[in-house]
């Protein structure tokens, strides 16, 4: 009998094992987890199940997400205004030792100001919320079931009084296809019967693919000999790349003669999933790894105008004095913009 109890408490165990790192989607039940090293907080853990009655908001952020920090002062806030009936939990995505060692956080007047219980994310915690952009918030009702996964711009009052009261959220769902590997080829060949070439050189310009976000960062695959990239950005982000040495531009600094500025910049009452999955594009390119940085990035400049001139955009750069001190400003023209039609069999 002792022998049979023990491999039923195995089985158990490892069922719930196999369960908790499932990634989860909206209408499943958590689990139970813990999070540890926890800043603002008298008890240094925070287990999941003890929260037990309260809505709970997992705000998962980096050091190095300047737009998540700057949006914990709203969280703190928010958590203050429902402190009875809801928990929120800030997770950096960081290693787990010695992340409050870390200079930046323990510099910024932010994480002074903010009363947030904030610890770092696990192994658990990321395969149960896997996610490549952030911030990223998961949205946890009373009963412990996930009820929306958005970005920043969604927490708001509003919206989380209806969590707490259980009504429908209806929130942009902040999708993303993590296991996406931007090392390997994007495009290959698909006709039946075709061998593949020994190697393939190319650039592409597309419509960005659902839930594939990519920051960038150039791959040199000594292996291969192929240097690659892919990159998702909106039109006016293309163009710091190709004509401003990459550093941002303020958006005043852009003159747009175009039928529909929306297009370029979003409008402040649009979701920013909604927004980015119709106005951001996928660039990428494969080139042989001989080529020094300098020409790659002499190419990739090239390349981009070159893409935007077929989708029929142009851009020219003029130098301005602004109160004594010179400016460059970007005129984006659209000659014919127009994307193909996707709804052609």
């Amino acid at each position: 009998m002792k022998k049979i109890v023990t491999i039923v408490y195995v089985l158990a165990t490892f069922i719930f094992s196999a369960q908790a790192q499932r990634p989860l989607k909206i209408g499943d039940k958590v689990p139970n987890f813990i999070v540890t090293d926890i800043l603002n907080r008298k008890q240094s853990e925070i287990e999941f199940a003890k929260l037990k009655g309260k809505a709970v908001i997992l705000d998962f952020w980096n050091i190095s997400c300047m737009p998540c920090i700057a949006a914990m002062p709203k969280l703190d806030s928010l958590q203050n205004k429902f402190v009875d009936d809801l928990q929120v939990i800030t997770l950096a995505f960081t290693k787990e030792s010695k992340w409050k060692e870390e200079p930046r956080l323990r510099k910024s007047h932010i994480f002074k100001q903010v009363k947030l219980p904030i610890g770092a994310s696990n192994e658990v915690l990321k395969q149960l919320f896997p996610y490549r952009a952030l911030g990223h918030h998961v949205w946890i009702d009373k009963n412990g079931v996930v009820k929306a996964l958005t970005s920043y711009e969604e927490v708001t009052a509003e919206n989380i009084e209806k969590l707490i009261n259980g009504e429908e959220l209806n929130l942009p769902i902040k999708w993303e296809f993590v296991a996406f590997d931007r090392r390997k080829p994007l495009l290959t060949f698909a006709q039946p019967g075709v061998k593949q070439p020994q190697f393939l050189y190319y650039s592409t310009f597309m419509a960005t693919i659902d839930g594939v976000n990519i920051a960038g960062g150039l791959t040199d695959d000594k292996n291969t000999g192929i240097k690659s990239m892919s990159i998702t950005r909106s039109i006016p982000r293309f163009i710091e790349i190709a004509l401003n040495q990459n550093q941002k531009i303020k958006e005043e600094n852009f003159i747009l003669k175009v039928s529909d500025p929306s297009k370029y910049f979003k409008p402040k009452d649009v979701a920013s999933i909604t927004w980015n999955g119709q106005n951001t594009y996928l660039y990428s390119f494969r080139l042989p790894n001989h080529l020094s940085k300098l020409e790659v990035d002499r190419y990739i400049q090239q390349d981009i105008i070159k893409w935007l001139g077929v989708i029929g955009i142009t851009i020219s750069k003029e130098m301005k004095l602004i109160n004594g001190i010179e400016e460059a400003f970007f005129t984006i023209t659209e000659t014919d913009f127009r994307l193909p039609n996707t709804n052609v069999n």
